[in-house]
């Protein structure tokens, strides 16, 4: 389809060329954009938007062009004249019309007369009148039609650009017009109406939505959160049984930690139950540590003095006594095993093995220490 523009005047004596596709009769579908966007959309040729609202508008002779730039000419034009035809247009030859008798007898004296029109009149510009054209009154040789309201902010001028806020455009009411003349007119008022409803619907509903979805995100948030936090309840409380009494309570004639071969009888003994043995493993568990040579070291501290355990061997060798028959070796792997520090009973041993060791080390320096 070509593109073309056509110049029109508007009721607030303003002239603009606009995009032919925009005009409907004697109206004008015009942008609620800013000027400088509604400039832009006339320069690209842009598709009508039957939500637009519509202006009357005057149309001038001659006013139509295939490109913006002459019908940007033609617009200063229109300000002055309302016929916009160019002057190359307007220079015609003039033929001389020449008036002779056909019946050179009967009128010898008639001859060849030139005659010369006279110029036709200029047109005067009519000043527009301000009262819109839809509220002046029909005469009586045009068909009477039904009211139409326009509820609409007239269109911007050409010369003073208003920054105007962005806005919901306004609902146009159309009625039904008497006559059949017209029609396609109305047609399009009906389908404008129509749309810009819709369209004012459409907005609504996806308001709510958007506030339903946000409230729906919230919701789901907060849900995770709270089940966060019971998990990790759940992680932090153990079920442990609780003990009446503590190990140290219980086991009155055993003082900790251990120093000489008849109190580790008596606690190697002791472990022989089954209520003292779970005591320990639980009491012991509690002490915790960064891994399980961490774990091994803070419980063998507590249970043996280092002077004492310096005289045992996990498999008795160099002559010395073996730790891997005393019930306190099975008490130390499952303490570990319940704090969830040991991953195998091998590590443990072997972490056991490392204490016993360093013990004769750390005897001698604290030796040194004290002189």
């Amino acid at each position: 389809m070509e593109k073309t523009w056509t110049v029109v005047g508007f009721e607030d004596e303003s002239v603009e060329a606009v995009p032919t596709s925009w005009i409907i009769g004697d109206q004008c579908y015009w942008p609620t954009q800013k000027y400088s966007s509604v400039k832009n959309m006339i320069i690209n040729n842009e598709n009508v938007n039957t939500c637009w609202p519509l202006h009357k508008i005057k149309v001038f002779r001659n006013a139509t062009c295939d490109n913006y730039l002459s019908a940007r000419a033609k617009t200063k034009l229109a300000e002055e004249t309302s016929d916009l035809q160019s002057e190359k247009e307007n220079k015609r030859k003039r033929i001389n019309k020449i008036c002779s008798s056909s019946d050179d007898d009967e009128t010898p004296q008639l001859s060849e007369t030139r005659i010369n029109l006279s110029p036709p009149p200029r047109y005067k510009k009519k000043k527009m009148s301000k009262t819109p054209l839809y509220q002046q009154k029909s005469s009586d040789d045009e068909p009477q039609h039904s009211q139409t309201l326009f509820n609409v902010s007239p269109a911007p001028s050409y010369k003073k650009i208003l920054k105007t806020p962005k806005k919901r455009a306004e609902t146009v009411v159309f009625t039904t017009p008497i006559s059949s003349v017209g029609g396609s007119q109305s047609r399009a008022e009906a389908v404008c109406n129509q749309t810009c409803n819709k369209c004012c619907t459409r907005k609504d509903d996806r308001l709510i939505l958007q506030t339903i979805l946000t409230q729906t995100n919230v919701i789901k948030h907060m849900t995770s959160d709270v089940l966060l936090e019971m998990q990790q309840l759940k992680r932090n409380v153990r079920a442990v049984p609780e003990q009446s009494e503590s190990l140290y309570d219980k086991l009155v004639d055993v003082k900790f930690p251990i120093n000489d071969q008849e109190t580790l009888d008596r606690f190697n003994n002791h472990l022989n139950s089954s209520s003292v043995y779970t005591l320990a493993v639980n009491e012991l568990s509690k002490l915790g540590g960064k891994d399980t040579s961490h774990f091994i070291r803070r419980v063998c501290s507590t249970l043996l003095t280092v002077e004492f355990a310096q005289g045992f061997s996990f498999y008795g060798r160099k002559r010395k006594k073996p730790f891997h028959t005393l019930k306190i070796t099975k008490v130390l792997i499952d303490a570990a095993e319940q704090a969830a520090l040991g991953g195998s009973s091998c590590e443990t041993e072997k972490c056991i093995q490392s204490w016993l060791r360093r013990c004769p080390e750390k005897c001698a320096k604290s030796l040194n220490n004290t002189i």
